[in-house]
């Protein structure tokens, strides 16, 4: 049985600092592929076309 490869190190997305802590977002699991599909999709413009403007 061969051996799994080990997995590409990830760096991190966008990264926020302040004061003496430092925060990094990573895009993991389906979230990126989903991200792909509905912004393909056109999501927004469609939801835009079909529910009421805010505050009406």
């Amino acid at each position: 049985m061969a051996k799994p490869r080990p997995l590409p190190a990830r760096s991190p997305g966008p990264v926020a600092a302040a004061a003496d802590k430092t925060l990094r977002s990573y895009a993991v699991g389906a979230v990126p592929i989903l991200n792909h599909f509905l912004k393909r999709l056109d999501l927004e413009a469609i939801l835009e076309r079909h529910l009421p403007a805010e505050g009406a």
